[in-house]
């Protein structure tokens, strides 16, 4: 939502057209969407003192410790179902397997946070 309010204000109709798919991406195709977007916004040229992009390098730094606490999740939900006794008394038999939301980093830098090297 903030990446659709961004590009509203600046950057132009291909960047809100992909923060509008990703908004109304359906769970079968959220990952496709999500990565467009941030494929999308890595192309952007971010001003940290301007509200509107402060507000969506937030928004990455919040996916990105999202979406690593999910993986951490499915990990270890994966490993405890595969115990021998969860096995055998079968206590994960009516749930679907936790399943990994493949995204890339979501994680955005303003210019000013690029370290220089």
């Amino acid at each position: 939502a903030a990446a659709a309010v961004l590009a509203e204000r600046r950057y132009g109709v291909e960047l809100y057209s992909a923060a509008r798919i990703a908004l109304d991406a359906g769970p079968d195709e959220r990952e496709a969407a999500e990565n467009d977007l941030t494929r999308q916004l890595r192309s952007v040229p971010l001003d940290p003192t301007d509200p509107d992009c402060e507000a969506v390098i937030a928004a990455s730094r919040r996916l990105a410790l999202a979406r690593q606490v999910h993986t951490d999740l499915v990990r270890d939900a994966r490993t405890a179902r595969s115990r021998p006794l969860v096995r055998l008394l079968r206590m994960g038999r009516r749930h679907a397997w936790p399943r990994y939301f493949d995204i890339d980093d979501p994680t955005l830098v303003a210019p000013a946070d690029v370290p220089a090297g």
